[in-house]
């Protein structure tokens, strides 16, 4: 009797053990869903904060309204928005040496067209036929003014930067010209060419041929469209060209820096009379001929071109007008 006794306390302590430890199991269980749905509340309140952390990509360039409302030339990039082409610091008129494009060397900016992007132009005038696409031959620096030997042999600054009617165009930094026309009173068409006597510690001739180039050396035919441009041409930034002239009796010194960045282009405008009596014009580089599209704008398929730098050459050109909105870009696929 005592035996059956026993064997039944044993019985029901057994029973109590297995039903705590399933107990225990339980919450143990039940502990780790809540640890577990805490951490994922974490975690997902960490997203959420890091989602609001994250800014969106900003547009490289301005919007599709505002390229069509702005005109010109554009590359449209990847994101949909439109960058505008590097234009000239200087209006391109008569005096200007077609063989140069110059920009501002103080902010150099580069316009890149790269894989998968297009060059578009925006325009509600007449579409030319053909854009001519010239590579950049050389880069470097000069100084605001080029060079002039008369036929008696005197050297001359050639102060160009002017319109029509004499006065400094104002779109670049010319407080380089203005010291020495400050010198000279009143001044218009051929007096902005100041006579010098030495430049760079050399007489003006030793200086004239060596230390310039004929930008005419760069055109590829000898015809009408091609002109001796005589600059000075460096590749370090701000180097200096110190000049003397008399001004009267007064005897000046300047220092001038080449702080315009310039690049050198076969961009004379040539004539084949093989096609008409006038001739045709046209100039060397690529032609592309525009794409018309229904988006507002054309594509000029640039697909042909290897890498490097190119200057539009003819953009704005008609028998009525020279050069004034030539472009620079460079295709980096």
């Amino acid at each position: 009797m005592k035996k059956i006794i026993i064997l039944f306390f044993v019985f029901i302590l057994v029973i109590i053990s297995s039903s705590c430890a399933k107990e225990n199991e339980t919450e143990t269980e039940e502990n780790k869903t809540d640890y577990t749905n805490i951490e994922e509340n974490i975690q997902v309140e960490e997203n959420i904060e890091t989602e609001k952390n994250i800014e969106e990509p900003k547009p490289i360039g301005i919007s599709y309204y505002e390229a069509q409302e702005q005109g010109g030339f554009f590359i449209l990039k990847s994101d949909g928005s439109f960058v505008s082409l590097c234009e000239e610091i200087i209006s391109q008129k008569y005096t200007q040496p077609e063989n140069l494009f110059k920009t501002d060397g103080k902010n150099e900016e580069m316009v890149y067209l790269c894989e998968n992007e297009k060059l578009v132009l925006f325009s509600n005038k007449s579409i030319m036929d053909e854009y001519y696409f010239l590579p950049v031959l050389e880069e470097g620096y000069t100084v605001p003014f080029d060079f002039y030997e008369s036929n008696d042999g005197i050297y001359f600054l050639n102060m160009d930067f002017r319109d029509s009617d004499g006065k400094l165009i104002m779109n670049y930094d010319d407080y380089q010209i203005v010291d020495v026309l400050s010198h000279f009173g009143k001044w218009k068409g051929e007096e902005l060419r100041v006579c010098f006597n030495n430049a760079n510690g050399v007489d003006a001739k030793t200086f004239y041929d060596n230390e310039t180039i004929d930008l005419e050396d760069y055109c590829t035919d000898s015809g009408s469209g091609c002109f001796s441009d005589i600059i000075f041409f460096t590749k370090n930034f701000n180097e200096k060209v110190t000049v003397d002239f008399y001004s009267g009796t007064q005897y000046f010194e300047e220092t001038f820096y080449a702080d315009i960045k310039c690049y050198i282009i076969d961009g004379c405008a040539k004539k084949d009379f093989s096609q008409s009596v006038t001739g045709k014009t046209y100039y060397s580089g690529t032609a592309i001929t525009p794409e018309f599209t229904k988006e507002g704008y054309v594509i000029l398929d640039t697909s042909s071109l290897e890498n490097g730098k190119y200057v539009i050459a003819n953009v704005g050109k008609s028998i009525f007008e020279n050069y004034n909105t030539r472009e620079l870009f460079e295709i980096s696929r």
